[in-house]
């Protein structure tokens, strides 16, 4: 088995984003939903949030919504997506409906850790001085049963995933993440830099 973090595809597909001033008049001042990526419950308090995305690269042309996407170890899902993908992942965390527009979608929140199954491979995983992360490594055969979780060694912020999970998405052709077996990097793979050293 391998272990993917998963990352927004930002040089094809547009990123998500939650206002502030929908998350404190939904859900409270003291539910920072959208900038608080602690693996905690909110579908006791959940209403409804508004989400919007937007471009995140300098060219400004890229007009696709992704199918999924993440933002603070949160998995976003449109109708595709969540008839593809809720079966595999709703016994690892919290299915939440949003809407983007006249549509619906649901953001996935991951409520499992990989903490919570001794899986990280602490001689393997390191910070550096400024408490950066370094290197993430896990015991695979310790968290296969998860498609998808958290890790505190990374402040929660990212979102990792089985294979089954990155296999189901490709199957689906489901598009807007890149999946990358180098866990301890928080950025995702540079294609363009790939195609540059190419020629």
């Amino acid at each position: 088995m391998t272990i993917y973090r998963i990352h927004p595809d930002r040089m094809n597909y547009q990123l998500l984003t939650i206002s502030s001033e929908e998350v404190i008049s939904k859900l409270g001042k003291q539910h920072p939903f959208h900038i608080d990526p602690t693996p905690k419950p909110y579908a006791s308090i959940w209403k409804p949030l508004e989400v919007s995305f937007y471009d995140s690269t300098s060219v400004k042309k890229k007009t696709k919504l992704p199918d999924i996407t993440v933002d603070h170890g949160r998995l976003f899902l449109n109708e595709a997506g969540i008839n593809a993908l809720s079966t595999l992942i709703e016994k690892d965390g919290e299915i939440l409906p949003v809407t983007f527009g006249e549509r619906h979608g649901v953001i996935f929140n991951a409520l499992k850790s990989a903490e919570d199954f001794n899986a990280v491979d602490t001689k393997l995983s390191i910070k550096n001085d400024w408490g950066d992360l370094q290197s993430l490594a896990f015991f695979e055969e310790k968290i296969d049963s998860a498609a998808l979780f958290k890790c505190q060694f990374d402040g929660f912020t990212g979102l990792f995933c089985n294979d089954a999970f990155k296999e189901m998405v490709e199957q689906e052709k489901l598009n807007g993440v890149i999946f990358s077996a180098d866990l301890g990097n928080i950025f995702p793979p540079d294609s363009s830099a790939r195609t540059l050293a190419a020629h």
